[in-house]
């Protein structure tokens, strides 16, 4: 019975993050644009963009996320969970909002599907610590150009002092859209 109630446990867990990375919506950047403008509810903006003196003429697309830590079980905000950005060699604070600073990202596209079909995304990969909570780790977080995406929205769940805390590992899969042209490109004839 034991066995049982754990393996739903998971199952709720599980469905839980997959639901939380598939909620962590996307809006607009001139939709979210004045809500950076109110020190009250945002934190400052931080630029990730790097300072170029006209060395480089490619032109750098920029995305921004502010992400979201939450209690897994409460839905409450978690103050002071550190979100780690490997790929920039970041760390941010959440705040009392569960929130961190909006971060402007330069865009750093998956290239491994340009034969199959090219991603319009960047991505990077997040890992949120807190203490007494089991570590997370979100791989390929998308990035937007010129988007500010209020999320992704992490669940993190108290350890167990009773058994091993592995840390919860998701991959976030890509939006709708692009999985549909993915499958009618390669539809074969007739299906």
């Amino acid at each position: 019975m034991q066995d049982h109630k754990k393996s739903i446990l998971v199952i709720i867990v599980l469905t839980l993050a997959i639901l939380t990375i598939h909620i962590g919506g996307y809006i607009s950047y001139e939709a979210f644009a004045d809500k950076l403008a109110q020190p009250a509810q945002v934190q400052p903006l931080v630029d990730l963009a790097p300072n170029r003196d006209g060395d480089d003429k490619r032109e750098t697309k920029y995305g921004y996320i502010q992400p979201l830590v939450i209690d897994g079980f409460t839905d409450k905000a978690i103050e002071g969970a550190q979100v780690v950005i490997p790929e920039l060699d970041l760390t941010l604070i959440t705040g009392k909002d569960g929130l961190t600073a909006p971060i402007k990202i330069p865009l750093r596209p998956d290239n491994s599907f340009d034969k199959i079909m090219e991603k319009d995304w960047g991505e990077l990969c997040l890992i949120i610590y807190k203490e007494n909570y089991i570590e997370y780790v979100l791989l390929y977080t998308q990035i937007y150009e010129d988007e500010i995406r209020k999320g992704p929205c992490i669940m993190l769940f108290p350890k167990d002092p009773d058994r091993e805390n592995q840390p919860f590992a998701v991959i976030e899969s890509p939006l709708d859209d692009w999985v549909n042209r993915l499958v009618e490109k390669y539809r074969p004839s007739g299906q």
